[in-house]
């Protein structure tokens, strides 16, 4: 399973995605760490002889995740999961609480697709 760390939320309650992606080595161990702050793996690096990046590189989004990440500003942490599957992959659940229009929105949607499809006005 992957780690949901792309997104995170911040001091103020608005939910924002990681810029950076830093691949390091602590301890010999090789890590992936999403970040907004080079600066605190450049001091680590500085301060323990242990601990080495090994890359830095910037995270792409798409239009998309950017467009549904602006969908969820106000949504509570608790639904963190759920938030993280529409930023990140597109997915809403057929149950959700909290995308219930857009749940709402794609059913209807479905239906005038299969009214067409079969000549039935619905």
């Amino acid at each position: 399973m992957q780690e949901k760390k792309e997104l995170y939320q911040l001091e103020n309650g608005q939910w924002a995605l990681y810029p950076y992606l830093i691949t390091c080595t602590d301890k010999g161990v090789q890590e992936k760490k999403y970040t907004d702050d080079i600066g605190y793996y450049e001091a680590c690096e500085e301060l323990y002889s242990d601990f080495v990046i090994d890359e830095v590189g910037k995270t792409l989004y798409t239009e998309e995740q950017l467009a549904r990440l602006n969908d969820v500003q106000g949504l509570k942490y608790k639904d963190f999961d759920e938030i993280y599957d529409y930023v990140i992959n597109g997915i809403v659940k057929i149950d959700s609480n909290i995308f219930a229009v857009k749940v709402a929105e794609q059913n209807r949607s479905d239906i005038d697709y299969l009214s067409i499809m079969m000549g039935v006005e619905l």
